[in-house]
């Protein structure tokens, strides 16, 4: 049989392939002296290995070769794609340096920032490694599936072996969670390269920081890959911004990268609750207490980044659920969920803190609508509203809410910046009106839900009331203190009638309130009945009295909230007040595409949507249509005169 038929033709051909890609392509060291040319994938970045680099990087530019310029590949972060490195290379050369400059250089470092998909620059910040993980465990683990323990750990010495080409004898030396640790960041980075050229993504526009160090100075700029035609093409975005603007937009950012991080590990921490220790009571299964632990794990490394106090607390509830002999080896599922409640509201109040540095930083422009500001400025303050819009959604406050997103409306209506790109200003107006839509919508929704909570509260206390009046009623029948009884007796009646047409529930209480002190005064006056009996009386009464005052308070706010709900519409009883609220809240979402309990989603999504626009605008791309929750047409108010007429009275 010939070596070269079938299969060894196949090996040998690839054999041959490799052998050639080696001789062309310079090895990968560390990013350093040329003399340490250990491989190692724990370095901070790569650099390709040609000693002299800065050398033949001077005279390639001086040629002019855009073949031998292909080999100058510098100092580029693991997410960058290869194929990508020229082009960028290429633009570092012709519009960031100068023919004066290239002599001066002495290091070139570029790293991946940010591209049009938000999902992977999430990934980027967070869990990188979340890319090559699915529901069931992670997605390449068909490779070493089934292996015995032995095999499996010879396994993954080989293939970290042949991926960062370091001796055997020193990978059998690591600890096998280092081993696997490497191969799945690397498989992690991997996917991420592949994913920011794959055409499914729909990647548009890809963002890398950029530092070049001269002699005598150092540039630093940001270069663009845009998608045309299918095509990427790199350019060069000049961001020459005074020393205070950076400063305060570095501060926007950063604020909005740590709400975004707390917020989404708020919601895992709410999955593990909801989901991995879902009927806890009948066991948590093996995938599922993986899944808890991994989570659990990650979020309890990124609380031991930083020492600030919420985040010490929430590292000791966690470590608590981890540690060797902690909740989750013990099986103890219940005190694992109460330190993942304490947790989580830790991270609540975090929250709260990084809302309001963010709101007082807003604060200085609002009074111009956010107008004058720089171009750069105004883009990273409209952002950071939409952040403090989204807090106050979380908290359940949608009526700061919906004003905080009018403001934001009336700013845009303002902006020059906006409104001289017509087509832009088209679509943006669109997606806001749909999010203040959705916001109004919720917040209307919750004023009348608030109200009517507020009736059925006030009712069901004042009837456990009247049932103690009638109880202490009938006690004083039975001891013949027959003049008490009858004062006492006749609140009864008044309780009983109090939804009735044109009554005021202040005054019924108030009135009754009255009646009772009264009996207090003239019990603790007699001298007739035993001093037992009279503490007996005053102490049963003085409990009714002080109940009845707390609920006048209670009735008053509910007034408060009935007339903000219902402004200009005075009802007469309080039945026909819960039928026209129950109406008005029906009426308030029955316009939106969604259910009530997924309107919080919605408007989660919506504000993302938004905050990519102002991105691409910021950044000079055109909007795109995409996937806004609609609004129906909104139907006529019908109820709003329902019960005009003949229902304009006296206020409750």
């Amino acid at each position: 049989m010939s070596i070269f038929s079938g299969k060894n033709l196949r090996k040998y051909i690839s054999t041959l392939a490799v052998i050639i890609h080696l001789l062309f392509i310079p090895n990968i060291v560390l990013a350093g002296s040329f003399e340490n040319t250990r491989n190692t994938y724990l370095s901070p970045s790569l650099k390709i290995g040609i000693p002299n680099f800065i050398q033949l990087f001077q005279e390639i530019c001086a040629q002019d070769s855009d073949s031998l310029f292909k080999l100058t590949r510098r100092t580029f972060d693991k997410l960058t794609p290869v194929s990508l490195q020229s082009q960028i290379m290429q633009v570092i050369r012709d519009d960031l340096l100068k023919d004066e400059a290239i002599r001066s250089v002495q290091d070139i470092k570029v790293r991946f920032t940010s591209s049009s998909d938000e999902y992977l620059n999430y990934c980027r910040k967070e869990k990188l490694k979340e890319l090559i993980f699915d529901d069931k465990g992670m997605i390449y683990r068909a490779e070493y599936q089934g292996m015995r323990k032995e095999r499996k750990r010879k396994w993954i010495i080989e293939k970290v072996c042949s991926i960062f080409g370091e001796n055997k004898e020193y990978y059998r030396s690591m600890p096998e969670r280092n081993l696997w640790g490497m191969y799945y960041q690397y498989l992690a980075e991997r996917e991420f390269r592949r994913k920011l050229l794959d055409k499914e993504t729909g990647i548009e526009w890809i963002d890398f920081d950029v530092t070049v160090k001269l002699k005598d100075r150092t540039l630093k700029d940001v270069i663009k890959i845009e998608k045309k035609n299918g095509i990427f093409k790199a350019g060069l975005v000049q961001h020459k911004l005074a020393k205070e603007l950076r400063q305060k937009i570095h501060v926007l950012e950063s604020q909005r990268d740590d709400f975004r991080t707390i917020t989404q590990n708020i919601e895992r921490l709410e999955r593990v609750i909801n989901v991995n220790f879902n009927k806890w009571q009948d066991g948590v299964s093996r995938d599922n207490l993986k899944a808890a632990r991994q989570t659990l794990g990650d979020i309890y490394t990124w609380t031991k980044r930083g020492r600030v106090a919420g985040k010490l607390s929430v590292e000791q509830y966690l470590k608590r659920i981890l540690k060797k002999d902690g909740y989750l080896d013990t099986g103890d599922y219940q005190n694992a969920i109460k330190q993942i409640d304490q947790a989580n509201s830790q991270l609540d109040s975090r929250l709260k803190q990084i809302a309001g540095k963010i709101e007082r930083n807003i604060k200085q422009h609002s009074a111009e609508l956010f107008q004058n500001l720089e171009e750069e400025l105004y883009f990273e303050i409209l952002k950071s509203s939409l952040i403090c819009v989204e807090s106050l959604v979380r908290f359940n406050r949608l009526e700061d809410a919906s004003s905080k997103f009018e403001f934001i409306v009336l700013s845009i209506k303002s902006s020059k910046i906006i409104q001289n790109r017509t087509d832009e200003y088209t679509y943006l107006q669109k997606r806001l009106y749909d999010t203040y839509g959705l916001l109004d919508s919720a917040s209307k929704h919750q004023a009348y839900t608030k109200a009517l909570d507020l009736i059925k509260e006030v009712d069901a206390r004042i009837q456990r009331q009247n049932e103690n009046i009638s109880e202490i009623w009938k006690w004083l029948k039975q001891r013949k203190f027959n003049q008490f009884a009858r004062t006492i007796g006749d609140i009864i009646p008044e309780f009983y009638n109090i939804r009735r047409q044109r009554r005021v529930y202040t005054e019924v209480i108030s009135s009754a309130i009255g009646e009772i002190n009264g009996v207090i005064s003239a019990c603790d006056k007699s001298e007739k009945i035993n001093p037992k009996i009279k503490n007996i009386i005053k102490q049963r009464l003085a409990g009714v009295r002080n109940e009845l005052i707390s609920i006048e308070k209670r009735a008053q706010e509910r007034n408060d909230v009935i007339r903000k709900a219902l402004p200009q519409i005075k009802i007469v009883s309080l039945p026909q007040t819960e039928l026209l609220l129950k109406g008005r809240r029906k009426q308030a979402v029955e316009h939106i595409s969604l259910e009530y309990d997924n309107i919080h989603s919605g408007i989660f999504d919506n504000l993302a949507l938004l905050h990519l626009d102002f991105t691409n605008l910021q950044l000079g791309n055109k909007l795109a249509d995409s996937g806004l929750v609609p609004l129906k047409n909104i139907l006529p108010a019908v109820l709003d005169g329902l019960f005009a007429a003949g229902l304009i009275a006296q206020a409750i």
